[in-house]
């Protein structure tokens, strides 16, 4: 058909799919074997409140980069990481930062647009004159594969109505198409709205087009309801593939000597382990603002009541479930995944579902229900209906057998995996509900039980020992997983060698050294 000036024909071509030589995304991160955390080629964002350690995090991820330890494609291959900040000082925060990570800082590089003349140069920020070509190519002729943006305001402008989804858009294109151009990920860094419903990509400041542009979303908080600091990193949107999945981290106080000679306690990310706890939990938990449930309190609503059934066997027991055989359940009932989330959540607040556990590293998170105790001490009755009650706060209660033997004569249960569950013999035990296989031991603190543990492996003549193994000890023996990463760190008593996956392997210090 000709154009409208008659000067040329045009005709629409319709190119079949089968052209197209299709493929799987690179990632650049993945948090754990095989799962996609961030792709090659796309824009992130690390979005959280003040305070929250996104920029920590961008820098731990920076300095992983540098040094090739990050698990993905440049796992061993160590890459070249540009940093364009206007948020924080590149001398007091930026470089100490990235000292406490372990980068590498010969290949962490700070843009700049530098003007000759002959009354000499000037040197100005990239994001005054960008030319995103130029950048690109210049990106690619030295290394650089990770891009971060502190704060992705910066790119925006101030000329820019960030409510405006075309002009936020026009804004953030071209950053994507820089990711795609050098084969690397461009992260920014951005704040999440102080009203929260529930959705981390909602809560992004300004526009949906933040959310809608980038190809992950990983959201970050501190968590209300950790008492030693632990923080809380949830994938919140993946366009790649699952999302959902959440870390502990904590942000660890490392001394820095700078180039000045002086030294400084500087924040350091370490990540965690996986967690059934997602930032939308500690945000919303935090909106609420409220103390755990009371007995005065309104009936658990019906999606807590039908959690409570799944959970519950015959004559009451208090079953193991996986969650994602509880999410499947709730689901043949009518509630979506997330109103399982909130069902958990209704039950862990009135003391009656104890945290997530694990029977063996990597494999599945199992829920169970907590016996309920009085006052007094007393076992009462499963409670499966409308009427369950609140429990006591946590730090009042005893330690009691969940239920009486079941002899199996219903004909149900016999020698049936559900028979098994049902006459195993659970206890509350301390604020953390998990249980530990010997009840009547007096219980250490966190760092006392792990300086004894590494004494009795020193005297068993082991010299290493991975942090899987160390936290299957402390979780069998009733420890929270951020507790014992935090002590872990801190240990005088063991050292880091090397990297296996995602486990850490630990020389154990010998006796003499640090008697």
């Amino acid at each position: 058909m000709p154009d409208q000036n008659n000067n040329h024909r045009i005709r629409i071509n319709l190119r079949p799919m089968s052209t197209v030589i299709d493929d799987v995304p690179t990632l650049a991160w993945e948090p754990k074997p095989g799962y996609p955390g961030i792709a090659v080629g796309t824009l992130v964002i690390f979005g959280g409140r003040p305070a929250a350690g996104k920029s920590t995090t961008a820098r731990w991820f920076g300095a992983e980069a540098t040094n090739g330890t990050l698990p993905g494609a440049w796992y061993g291959t160590p890459v070249s990481v540009a940093w364009i900040g206007t948020e924080e000082s590149e001398v007091y925060m930026m470089k100490p930062g990235l000292r406490a990570a372990g980068a590498d800082m010969d290949k962490v590089v700070i843009p700049e647009v530098q003007f000759e003349s002959e009354d000499g140069t000037d040197t100005v920020s990239i994001l005054r004159h960008l030319n995103m070509q130029a950048l690109a190519d210049e990106f690619k002729a030295h290394g650089i594969k990770v891009v971060v943006l502190d704060p992705l305001m910066s790119v925006v402008g101030s000329a820019t109505d960030v409510n405006r989804s075309n002009e936020v858009r026009a804004r953030l294109e071209p950053w994507v198409k820089l990711a795609e151009a050098i084969d690397g990920v461009v992260i920014g860094i951005a704040h999440l709205k102080k009203s929260f419903t529930g959705d981390v990509v909602a809560a992004l400041n300004g526009s949906s087009a933040f959310g809608e542009v980038a190809r992950s979303i990983f959201g970050f908080a501190k968590d209300d309801n950790a008492e030693d600091g632990t923080r809380l990193m949830t994938h919140a949107k993946s366009s790649i593939g699952p999302e959902g999945l959440s870390y502990t981290y904590t942000l660890e106080p490392v001394e820095v000597t700078t180039d000045s000679g002086k030294t400084a306690a500087v924040s350091r990310f370490v990540l965690g382990e996986e967690t059934d706890r997602t930032v939308s939990d500690a945000l919303r938990d935090a909106a609420a603002g409220g103390p755990a449930a009371s007995p005065t309190d309104k009936p658990v609503t019906d999606k807590a009541a039908m959690l409570v059934q799944i959970l519950t066997g015959p004559n009451g027991a208090l079953l193991e479930v996986t969650k994602d055989a509880a999410v499947a359940q709730m689901a043949e009932a009518g509630y979506s995944a997330d109103q399982t989330r909130r069902a958990r959540e209704e039950l862990a607040k009135r003391c009656r579902i104890g945290k997530p556990f694990r029977k063996e590293n990597g494999g599945p998170y199992y829920w169970q229900l907590l016996p309920f105790v009085e006052q007094d001490g007393h076992q009462e009755g499963a409670q499966t209906m409308r009427g369950l009650p609140s429990c006591h706060p946590a730090s009042d209660q005893g330690v009691s057998d969940a239920i009486p033997g079941l002899d199996g004569k219903d004909g149900r249960l016999a020698d049936s995996p559900r028979a098994r569950d049902a006459n195993r013999t659970a206890t509350v035990t301390d604020l953390d509900s998990r249980r530990s296989p010997d009840s009547d031991r007096p219980k250490l603190s966190c760092p006392d039980w792990l300086a004894q543990y590494i004494d009795d492996l020193r005297a068993a003549g082991e010299t290493e020992v991975t942090s899987f193994a160390v936290h299957a000890a402390g979780r069998a023996n009733g420890y929270g997983a951020p507790n014992v990463s935090t002590y872990i760190q801190r240990s005088p008593e063991l050292s880091f060698v090397r990297r296996i996956g995602q486990s850490t392997v630990y020389a154990i210090a010998p006796a003499e050294a640090t008697s």
